[in-house]
């Protein structure tokens, strides 16, 4: 197994990442917007999803922060926003669970159909949107 980054929120809920491997079981751990604002500053004014503006950037980049680390983080953010943070239904909770060292490989070597297929939506809810 790769390190899964599992995330969730929604409009009453703050949202939460965890990361889970061989070695970590995974605790939720509640993002700070702060925390991301020092390297990207997209929307100061909190996170968001549902759509492919500044709250859906600030919200991919802080969970690929604590994922990745901020260097690897700002390659990659807008395209994990697009696959997933873009596809939630921006009045709802979302959950989803990617095996991101599979995300990874996958968009480095321009692989739509599998980099989506390594996203799983709680609940049974699929996005299959290429962009």
């Amino acid at each position: 197994m790769g390190v899964l980054i599992r995330a969730k929120g929604g409009p009453d809920r703050p949202c939460q990442v965890m990361l889970e491997n061989e070695d970590r079981s995974g605790e939720w751990e509640t993002l700070k917007l702060h925390q991301s604002l020092h390297y990207v500053n997209h929307s100061p004014d909190g996170f968001s999803w549902g759509y492919g503006g500044s709250g859906p950037s600030q919200l991919a980049f802080a969970i690929l922060q604590v994922a990745l680390g901020p260097d690897r983080a700002m390659d990659v953010y807008q395209s994990f926003k697009w696959d997933t943070l873009a596809q939630a239904d921006q009045d709802r909770k979302f959950e989803f669970t990617v095996d991101i060292e599979r995300w990874l490989t996958a968009l480095d070597q321009g692989d739509d159909e599998d980099r989506l297929a390594t996203i799983k939506w709680s609940h049974g809810h699929v996005y299959p949107v290429v962009h």
